[in-house]
């Protein structure tokens, strides 16, 4: 299905069925999960439909389409200098694993090309059997209809959609094993004017979804850096002007729970944005613990943007996706706001203690070092490995 966005002839040709619908096909993939959403006109339905069930049920790739595909991502990947967040990306979730971990990706850029460039057709072709499976999958839809009509054509389109081979075994997700703690990466980039900060620690996975673990974690990242009305943008953006903008954000895995920081500051505060950003840890537990006021504004701001994502197709199918993927209900969208407003401040307190200890963060800096290096000297973030830019 991803080949709809190629230039060979048979990606063209998806590209205009899907065009013929008034249509749209997007993807998104984690460490744990894909969703593909595809969107057509009301009026379609059944040729919609019929097209889906084709790309499911028929996934062949031609030898010119799999070189096209090889193609872009190689072009993406070698991109990875220019890119903002890319490359600090890899190498920040290469400190957080370690070498080997099912998260963990290619060391490096070339390392990352060459495993594209191993691809052939045989092994797209055993990893689509093994994977992309109706028993690993479900299909969510929300349109104008009911199941009386909607299962007969679900029925035609996916009636070839076969188990066929052994299916892949799921992986065990190990916890965590990167480099000691605190750790510092240097990706230098001479001249410049600004640096980019990202940073990440792993956080013991909630005792169930939805649990209040779970949701009092998601209050203490919202209040740390989660939202524009944050502690870290309030400082850094709106009282110091260091930065355009810099959050944070908590992301559930099958595994440990990962907490990221990032943002781009002035060059000249690259050492005293991170050593606010360190205090800010701290005083989640010390002397500026989360308080009332906030917990309420999140739970309020969760009703309005959560009531909003079921003003749209895609954003409602998405919040679905999101639930179950997690092991939610499929209504959590509207569950939600109201086990965060059940929660007590205590509850919250009691959770940003896992977020409070600076000691236990990996940094990446995307920055020139030679201009920077000593803002760095007294931040106490382990001995710095710097990466010298490619010739």
């Amino acid at each position: 299905m991803l080949a709809a966005r190629g230039k060979t002839g048979a990606q063209l040709a998806y590209r205009e069925r899907i065009d013929a619908l008034n249509g749209w096909l997007n993807e998104s993939i984690d460490l744990d999960h894909a969703d593909i959403v595809f969107g057509w006109d009301a009026s379609r339905m059944a040729a919609g439909i019929a097209l889906f069930g084709e790309a499911l049920t028929r996934p062949a790739v031609s030898p010119d389409t799999l070189d096209s595909l090889k193609s872009a991502r190689i072009d993406e990947l070698n991109a990875e200098s220019i890119n903002r967040g890319a490359g600090p990306q890899r190498t920040l979730y290469s400190a957080i694993y370690g070498e080997g971990h099912p998260y963990a990706p290619a060391a490096t850029t070339a390392e990352a090309v060459n495993q594209v460039e191993r691809i052939d057709a045989a092994a797209l072709e055993a990893w689509t059997r093994s994977r992309l499976r109706p028993g690993r999958a479900t299909l969510y839809v929300a349109a104008d209809t009911d199941m009386a009509t909607l299962k007969p054509l679900l029925e035609k389109a996916l009636g070839g959609w076969k188990t066929g081979r052994a299916e892949a075994t799921e992986l065990s997700i190990p916890p965590a094993e990167g480099r000691p703690v605190p750790s510092l990466t240097v990706l230098d980039k001479p001249g410049a004017t600004q640096t980019y900060i990202v940073a990440s620690k792993v956080i013991p996975a909630a005792d169930e979804p939805g649990s209040v673990d779970d949701a009092a974690a998601y209050v203490v990242n919202e209040i740390y850096g989660g939202n524009l009305t944050s502690r870290i943008g309030t400082n850094l953006r709106g009282e110091k002007g260091w930065t355009y903008g810099i959050g944070s954000g908590l992301y559930n895995t099958r595994a440990q729970r990962r907490w990221i920081i990032a943002g781009s500051v002035d060059r000249e505060h690259s050492g005293a944005s991170i050593a606010e950003l360190i205090e800010e840890m701290r005083a989640l537990s010390a002397q500026h613990p989360p308080e009332q006021a906030e917990l309420d504004r999140i739970v309020t701001t969760a009703a309005n943007k959560n009531a909003a994502r079921l003003e749209n197709n895609s954003e409602l199918l998405s919040a679905m996706a999101d639930a179950h993927s997690s092991g939610l209900p499929y209504d959590d969208v509207v569950r939600q706001p109201m086990r965060l407003g059940a929660l007590t401040l205590a509850e919250v307190r009691q959770a940003a203690t896992a977020f409070a200890d600076p000691r236990t963060i990996h940094w990446v800096v995307v920055g020139d070092w030679n201009r920077i290096r000593d803002q760095f000297e007294d931040l106490k973030l382990g001995e710095p490995v710097v990466i010298e830019p490619a010739d």
